[in-house]
């Protein structure tokens, strides 16, 4: 017990009597008016200092014998006892009420008289106050969704449960006693091609006492069904008792099927693209012949009747004076007609990868003052048809970019063939890319196409770029296993 003659000597009491874990409360002998408390017997009363200084020590007490409790506080002022004890019922600000004993003691603070009261709770309120905690607990965990756990492992290896939650049943397909006596019969449920992952997690949890956060299928064979589960569970050295996992364990088969919904709508996405993207490219290729071959054809053919008619009717004074304006007319049309046919599908792609970006180089620097250069290491690179028109839409793409938005002197393509992937880089001496690019400028939409052709191609995309100091635009794709050849 507190020596509190020392502490009312002392110019902190009030302070000290706050922050006391003991129960008690100080009150005048005369007025019985309150005049502070423990931090401890206001969380017992649920009432903040202010609330109770504005009260009796009366106003706390519902005993029936607690009328004559004026009586008392008079009778140990007369008797100057330092040790008068009483059972009572003190009341909560909710109403609800609790069992104590007090002990009364007179003191005298500033030449006034006080009552100091210490408050025991019996140990019976105590007991319930815990019991009314663990059935709280228990109801809590009785209504979350999922299976709380304690297992552990020795230093055999062995795996036991301590602690299950209820649902185990439900979740598991294992009922719980079953599951404390085995624990093997859980991890003997995981499908195959989830152990290796679950022994990998569970060993470098241990070892690194980093959180076990798992996720796996397990075969429920009673229910012939299959469960994703997810495992989360924190670490603890138990010293010679080995390690103690904490966690939970979570249904997430719902989830999963999204998930797998997402991947196969996107895997469809995808192959209508791939499609789409095919149709497109056949389409060029059959507006390109229809252009060359029919329209180009015609126009040749009527230059070369024209060529003859003038040389074969020289006295026709009115179509010599209009012989070099149609010529003209008709050779802009042949060189449009060219045009046309090199942007819908440039025949040069038939030639393969490495003579399409050298051409596209070429062009590019014809057309921009840009100094283009181009690299390969393999001048009979053979690659798939559909692969080649990918890689050049994509060099095209990077290549508009350098053209309206870099503001560069020079810039390369490069294309290597490392056997099992091919890597092709773009790069130029420009301003380099802002930071933040808004979604609908051409500049960020042709990087979202190359992006969006190297993902169709089962690359890997990356752009590198620094204020003033140009950028680089990288792809590597996957190429098949080239046959070997005895």
């Amino acid at each position: 017990m507190q020596n509190y003659a020392t502490m009312l000597a002392s110019p902190d009491l009030k302070q000290a009597i706050c922050a006391s874990d003991t129960r008690m409360i100080i009150f005048s002998a005369d007025s019985l008016r309150l005049m502070t408390s423990s931090e401890a017997i206001r969380h017992d009363l649920n009432y903040s200092q202010a609330a109770l200084n504005s009260m009796k020590v009366t106003d706390l007490l519902c005993d029936p014998d607690d009328e004559k409790f004026p009586d008392i506080v008079s009778q140990i002022r007369t008797n100057r006892t330092n040790d008068f004890r009483l059972n009572t019922v003190m009341q909560r600000s909710d109403g609800s009420t609790f069992s104590v004993a007090l002990k009364l003691s007179l003191m005298q603070l500033q030449n006034s008289p006080v009552v100091v009261a210490t408050i025991d709770a019996p140990q019976h309120q105590t007991v319930a106050r815990v019991s009314e905690r663990e059935a709280r607990l228990e109801q809590i965990v009785a209504k979350v969704p999922s299976l709380l756990f304690q297992m552990r492992q020795g230093s055999t290896g062995l795996i036991q449960f301590s602690f299950l939650s209820g649902g185990c049943e439900n979740l598991l397909g294992i009922p719980t006693e079953s599951l404390y006596a085995n624990a093997r019969q859980l991890f003997a449920q995981i499908i195959e091609e989830d152990r290796e992952s679950w022994s990998t997690q569970l060993r470098e949890s241990a070892e690194k006492l980093e959180v076990l956060n798992w996720e796996g299928r397990i075969q429920i064979d009673t229910w012939k069904d299959t469960k994703w589960i997810s495992l989360r569970a924190a670490p603890e050295d138990d010293g010679e008792n080995g390690i103690q996992w904490t966690g939970l364990m979570t249904n997430i088969s719902h989830s999963k099927s999204h998930e797998q919904s997402l991947r196969q709508s996107r895997a469809e996405l995808a192959d209508l693209y791939v499609h789409l993207n095919h149709e497109q490219e056949e389409e060029h290729t059959h507006i390109r012949q229809t252009l060359h071959d029919d329209l180009g054809g015609n126009l040749s053919a009527l230059k070369m009747m024209l060529t003859h008619f003038w040389e074969t009717s020289p006295d026709i004074n009115e179509f010599l004076t209009q012989k070099p304006y149609l010529e003209k007319l008709v050779s802009r049309s042949l060189r449009l007609v060219q045009q046309i046919s090199t942007e819908i599908r440039p025949g040069i792609l038939d030639s393969g990868i490495d003579a399409a970006l050298d051409w596209l180089a070429t062009e590019q620097e014809n057309q921009t003052g840009i100094l283009f250069e181009f690299r390969c290491n393999d001048d009979e690179m053979a690659l798939d048809p559909s692969l080649v028109t990918q890689l050049f839409r994509i060099a095209q793409a990077a290549c508009a970019n350098i053209r309206e938005y870099a503001q560069a002197s020079a810039a390369e393509i490069h294309l290597y063939d490392g056997c099992s992937e091919l890597l092709m880089e773009i790069i130029d001496n420009g301003k380099g890319y802002p930071t933040s690019v808004q979604s609908d400028t051409p500049l960020n939409r042709r990087l979202r196409e190359i992006r969006e052709r190297v993902a169709l191609l089962g690359g890997s995309f990356s752009v590198a770029s620094r204020p003033g100091k140009g950028s680089l635009i990288s792809l590597r794709i996957p190429l098949p296993e080239k046959p070997v050849i005895d």
